[in-house]
């Protein structure tokens, strides 16, 4: 008779092939959960812009003792993911989902996170442009206070210690006004003469940076570009609130538009949902943009009646208008005048 118990101790595993199962089981789920972290998380150098939205100014202008108007005025936006693998995959089957390059949509010599600083920067001057120029064509007394200027590019060619987000306190210890007064004093000596700064850094500590003078397109540069920022003081007090998450200052012709209404007598909307895209220059000028694709969609998206686009993004607002057989009224406007006498029509 076989013994019963011997057949069964055979048949067991042993210790040392059981351990060995169980590392090999292990190293593949470790393996395997590091991929997918991997596939989740790291962002590779890339973007999608994909279908943005509408920011109704309505709920975010206020006017003291200002006027009402029937309709509504937007800003519109492109929304942007970063470049994780999963979206990157879903954008391949995605015809409104659209790869760019990290350095696409950065200042040239900047992080994406210093590209951010700079666009809040722009945003806020963006605001007190608004003001300024809808202001300006309302006939109502302002002044402009608190001006402060910072680099936010720097040319490769730059012999400078300045860095991208300095804020200029003075120069050669003549205290910083105007960029006219720095321009003047700049080309009042030679090319390659030194220039010493006193700025202001991106972590509000004061330093001492030095630049000297190059030739550019037949202008005398310290190989960067400065942007001025300014309050605006008024007996119309206006105010305007806005998200940590915004910047840029595309918004800039449909904030005019919004103030502008508010503070004159009259209803520019005439209850239609004006929308639309575009800088605001100082003398009223409307800058190009980008992402117009994606703001259009997202404006056919909300209900848009009206939709302003700047004249140097006409020719690809038609293409875009055209192929998604949008419905909304496109118009072109080189100015704020031309938006006005649009609505007034």
């Amino acid at each position: 008779m076989q013994d019963s118990s011997n057949k069964e101790y055979e048949n067991k595993p042993d210790k040392r092939s059981l351990i060995k199962s169980f590392i090999k089981t292990f190293i593949f789920d470790i393996l395997f959960l590091g991929f997918c972290a991997f596939c989740a998380f790291y962002e590779f150098p890339y973007y999608i812009y994909t279908t943005g939205g509408s920011i109704n100014l309505n709920d975010r202008i206020t006017v003291q003792d200002g006027y009402d108007y029937s309709g509504s005025y937007s800003m519109n936006y492109v929304t942007v993911l970063r470049g994780k693998l999963p979206m990157l995959f879903l954008s391949l089957f995605r015809s409104d989902w659209d790869i760019v390059k990290e350095e696409a949509i950065t200042v040239p010599n900047t992080s994406y996170e210093e590209t951010l600083e700079i666009e809040k920067l722009e945003l806020k001057n963006s605001l007190n442009l608004a003001q300024e120029v809808a202001f300006k064509n309302a006939g109502i007394n302002y002044e402009t206070t608190n001006k402060k200027c910072r680099i936010y590019y720097k040319d490769d060619e730059a012999d400078t210690t300045l860095e991208v987000l300095d804020e200029i306190l003075a120069y050669d210890d003549i205290e910083f006004t105007t960029l006219t007064s720095l321009q003047e004093y700049i080309n009042s000596f030679d090319v390659g003469h030194e220039f010493t700064f006193k700025v202001k850094d991106k972590n509000g500590k004061e330093k001492t940076r030095v630049a000297k003078s190059m030739l550019m397109e037949d202008r005398k540069v310290i190989g960067v570009s400065l942007l001025t920022s300014f309050d605006i003081k008024s007996d119309m007090k206006v105010d305007i609130e806005t998200k940590a998450s915004e910047a840029g200052p595309s918004g800039g012709l449909m904030l005019t538009l919004a103030i502008y209404d508010l503070i004159t007598d009259g209803d520019l909307t005439k209850g239609r949902t004006i929308m639309g895209t575009g800088t605001i220059e100082e003398d009223g000028t409307v800058g190009v943009i980008g992402g117009v694709k994606y703001k259009m969609l997202g404006a056919a998206k909300d209900g848009a009646d009206i939709f302003f686009v700047p004249e140097g993004n006409y020719d690809e607002a038609k293409e875009v208008y055209k192929e998604y057989e949008l419905s909304f009224e496109l118009v072109k406007v080189k100015n704020f005048s031309d938006a006005v006498k649009y609505l007034e029509s």
